[in-house]
């Protein structure tokens, strides 16, 4: 059910996520409405906002474009929301006639003066509110950082269930479906429904049972005490992240051969990693046999390497499958939630991302004097020759401009402490490596470290060492990736 409706309408809604409780002032849930409306940036003021004048908790919620942009902010307590439409925050103009709202957002909601913000997944929250908005927040809660014990990958169910224990019923379906859909079209009902009922979660939860509680040992973000190249340096590390999340494909097509086994699930095994089966993932699979062709539903239960098992209602013969597609975005890795769960860290002050650390200092951080290294880095660049070239790496082989970045690499000068190499596809940039890692160890170098984004582009690193012929390495990859790949 979708349409678009005159902005600032006050509409009702049921929540359906939980039964058998209460709001404050005694109101049972399965009889209460809550109250929302959607307001523009351009037409939000104090009047609007006064409705949260309170030290009740609030709860806040994000909605998202399609590629990870912010574009609506759902503010709730547990009777009423507000929707506020910031899509038009980019453009210029708008931005200019907003100043006045986004002081009053910031000032009355994100930095209140009494009372808490509460939400799910906080750290992408106040990152995008960040860097859309350039808003601080002060007192917002991660709801999930109080289980992280019990689950380990942030699924909001299993935090609502915790605080709400036995003495309320959770329509858990109905919570997955709520965190399900990512992207919000604010011309769909079920999305602004959705939207609001994920900030009236959040609202509500702290004031449940003993829920304020459970909630109380989390630190609270406060972005109000960091610095501007501090705040930057964080909510740019979190935005990329963000967006790559939400510009992943929502469907994979797998490359596979199938078998079935004696149970009548379909084993698949992937032919490359790049589309490898991820266990509890849902598929679509296309078979076709004397009937004709048609498509079934399905669910990965499980993988050992390049397998993963799936289980359909259908008996079918692993013969008739020929296309397996997954259904929705992948999941994080185990490098995505380190990464998110640092961000939070460092939004919740539990770490400092580095300020110290020369490296840091020097590309986040930088003094307009050029790179400063510590005295004991590098005593004397000016005196360290560079190695000379290696016979058994072949290097007429190499163009010009790959031997001069090899040599920057090789080099002791400050001047070249970082280097970047950049190329399109194809023009030798693995080459490069390898043969810097090739003059490098001959000179004597030891413990040198080739870091990449994937596991693939690592083994890629490792099978052109292998090509000119050094093999004093040892290769580091995940454990999915090393079984069988």
């Amino acid at each position: 059910m979708s349409g678009s409706r005159p902005p600032g309408r006050e509409s009702f809604y049921v929540q359906n996520v939980i039964e058998g409780a209460s709001i404050p002032g005694g109101t049972s849930l399965d009889f209460g409405r809550i109250t929302t409306s959607v307001v523009p940036i351009t037409q939000l003021d104090l009047t609007t906002l006064n409705i949260f004048d309170h030290a009740e908790p609030l709860g806040l919620a994000a909605g998202y474009d399609q590629g990870g942009k912010l574009i609506a902010l759902a503010i709730s307590d547990p009777n009423t929301c507000k929707i506020i439409d910031v899509s038009s925050i980019s453009k210029s103009k708008a931005r200019h006639t907003s100043d006045e709202a986004l002081h009053f957002l910031e000032d009355k909601v994100l930095c209140r003066s009494a009372g808490e913000l509460f939400a799910f997944d906080a750290g992408p929250i106040t990152v995008s509110i960040y860097t859309s908005l350039r808003l601080r927040i002060t007192g917002l809660v991660d709801i999930q950082t109080a289980f992280l014990e019990k689950d380990q990958d942030r699924a909001p169910l299993a935090s609502v269930l915790e605080i709400m224990g036995s003495d309320g019923a959770v329509y858990e379906d109905n919570v997955k479906e709520l965190f399900n859909e990512p992207v919000y079209d604010p011309e769909d009902k079920n999305c602004r429904i959705d939207l609001a009922t994920r900030a009236w979660l959040a609202a509500f939860l702290p004031t449940y049972s003993n829920g304020a509680m459970m909630l109380d040992g989390v630190a609270r973000i406060d972005t109000k005490k960091k610095g501007e190249y501090e705040l930057d340096m964080i909510t740019k590390l979190g935005t990329d992240a963000h967006r790559q999340d939400y510009l992943s494909p929502m469907q994979t097509e797998h490359k596979f051969t199938a078998r079935s086994d004696e149970n009548g699930r379909i084993q698949a095994r992937a032919d490359i990693y790049k589309t490898k089966f991820h266990a509890n993932r849902d598929v679509q699979v296309t078979v076709e046999n004397a009937r004709g062709k048609f498509s079934i539903y399905g669910t990965v239960e499980g993988t050992v390497g390049r397998t993963g098992s799936i289980k359909v209602d259908h008996h079918i013969t692993s013969e008739a499958v020929t296309t397996v597609t997954s259904i929705g975005h992948e999941g994080p890795t185990r490098a995505d939630r380190d990464k998110a769960q640092l961000i939070l860290h460092a939004l919740q002050d539990k770490v400092s991302l580095g300020s110290k650390n020369p490296w840091v200092q020097n590309i986040w951080f930088p003094d307009g004097q050029g790179m400063s290294w510590p005295e004991d880095w590098d005593p004397n660049p000016a005196d360290l020759p560079l190695p000379p070239p290696s016979e058994g790496g072949n290097q007429a082989r190499y163009n010009p401009s790959q031997l001069k970045a090899v040599e920057a690499m090789l080099s002791s000068s400050t001047n070249n402490s970082i280097v970047l190499i950049q190329g399109p596809p194809g023009t030798g940039k693995t080459s490069v490596i390898a043969n810097y890692v090739l003059r490098a160890t001959e000179a004597g170098q030891k413990g040198i470290w080739l870091i990449a984004q994937s596991n693939v582009a690592v083994k890629n690193i490792a099978e052109k060492l292998m090509s000119i012929g050094f093999e004093k390495w040892r290769l580091l990859v995940s454990k999915d990736f090393h079984y069988e790949w």
